[in-house]
């Protein structure tokens, strides 16, 4: 139950949870607010001893207000939910699960088109040009997903089998994990008899104008890396994993350099040392055999940053060491699942902060580099933005960063 008394005050009860448990059970409160843009708003609530900033938004009739705050998010009610609003309700609650929050939080909301209804449904009107999905009934795991306005077009021209108009690069979440029939038919719907549906781990994924190239790229599963699904069809796009596999607490450089990506990159790359004083060139610490290379935690920086690159990012890599443009002939990628910090956004050759400047704190993440220029009025070019944007645009160091987790504050 949530009330406003149109002077910045309001009372209520809610209910949250995070990672499947209950942390508030019907909790009262109250709180001051105030209105951000349209039925959005900012309120400070005391629960016990913490203080809680809620970002609210409301359903079109006023009923129901679903929030978000450090990590957890629910619903709210101005009064008893009927049993339309209370499915309303668990539609959103599934769908934004499959991005940060702060992708998902400011997210249209629709459901998956049914025998009575054809056409998706709009749940929640969204400010972001985000949309998010529920749980697709017609597979057998829990996939929701979060579709930038590149991938709603996409996602459209399935459903209406056209070709989709796509005129930039664009991303899309799957935090839960998804299943499919096929990593190379985009109509096959269920498996193949004697075969199994294909079960993914938390990916992104990436579509682009221009075809990929499937001979420089895996096209299945199998390899546990960056992978082309559906590679050669108008629906073709990049299925790149997230999960961790590895702890990341440990002072051992190698399990540390490992602990960057999924364990199915790391487990089998190259591991280097960063260069130092008494040694400028990076040192290899362990042979690989996948192409892929990891560094442990960067020492010039104030938290634990390692990475793993791809072929195309050591070239990058060795590149700004050097002082030179990289000459990058193809998309690359790269993974920081354990975040990372850096002096500037906007500037690879400042090393440290300015004075009155803090460093710039990202949470777990990957990263593309590309053979184009990136569109900087197409995108973001601050981590600010929470999600998928642009470092160090215009330069040749430029490439996108895209948060698996929230975005941290700057």
């Amino acid at each position: 139950m949530w009330t406003l008394d149109g002077t910045g005050n309001g009372d209520g009860v809610f209910s949250a949870g995070m990672a499947g448990e209950t942390i508030v059970d019907r909790q009262p409160f109250t709180a001051t607010y105030e209105v951000v843009s349209g039925c959005a708003f900012a309120a400070f609530a005391p629960i016990g001893d913490e203080i809680f900033e809620f970002h609210l938004f409301t359903s079109p009739a006023g009923a129901m207000i679903t929030y978000y705050s450090d990590g957890f998010s629910g619903t709210m009610w101005r009064q008893e939910p009927s049993e339309a609003e209370q499915q309303a309700a668990a539609v959103i609650e599934n769908a934004v699960s499959a991005a940060p929050n702060s992708v998902s939080a400011e997210a249209a909301v629709w459901d998956w088109p049914t025998e009575s209804h054809p056409d998706f449904t709009e749940v929640r009107a969204g400010t972001n040009g985000w949309t998010c999905l529920p749980d697709d009934p017609s597979t057998p795991g829990n996939d929701p997903m979060c579709l930038d306005e590149q991938w709603v077009e996409w996602l459209s021209a399935i459903f209406e089998g056209r070709d989709p108009e796509i005129t930039t690069y664009g991303w899309a979440y799957m935090l839960q994990g998804g299943s499919g029939a096929s990593d190379s038919d985009p109509f096959q719907m269920e498996p193949l008899e004697r075969e199994d549906w294909l079960v993914g781990p938390p990916h992104l994924m990436l579509i682009g104008p221009e075809p990929f190239d499937a001979d420089n790229f895996p096209t299945d599963r199998s390899s546990g890396e960056p992978y082309i699904m559906w590679a050669g069809t108008p629906y073709e796009h990049f299925m790149i994993p997230v999960e961790l596999g590895i702890p990341s607490e440990t002072d051992d450089p190698i399990a540390n350099a490992m602990s960057a990506g999924p364990a199915s990159i790391s487990a089998d790359a190259t591991v280097w040392a960063w260069p130092t004083e008494d040694n400028p060139e990076f040192e290899v610490l362990r042979a690989g055999n996948n192409g892929w290379t990891c560094l442990p935690d960067d020492p010039a920086t104030p938290t634990n940053d390692p990475m793993c690159l791809d072929a195309r990012w050591v070239v990058w890599l060795e590149a700004i060491f050097a002082g030179e443009d990289p000459d990058i002939d193809n998309l690359g990628w790269a993974y920081m699942l354990q975040g990372g910090s850096g002096p500037s956004d906007s500037d690879p050759s400042i090393m440290e902060p300015g004075d009155g400047e803090d460093w710039l704190i990202g949470p777990p993440h990957v990263m593309l580099i590309a053979p184009d220029d990136l569109d900087a009025d197409l995108f973001p070019t601050v981590r600010s933005a929470g999600h998928p944007y642009i470092m160090w645009a215009g330069t040749p160091y430029e490439h996108f960063m895209s948060p698996t987790e929230n975005m941290a504050s700057d």
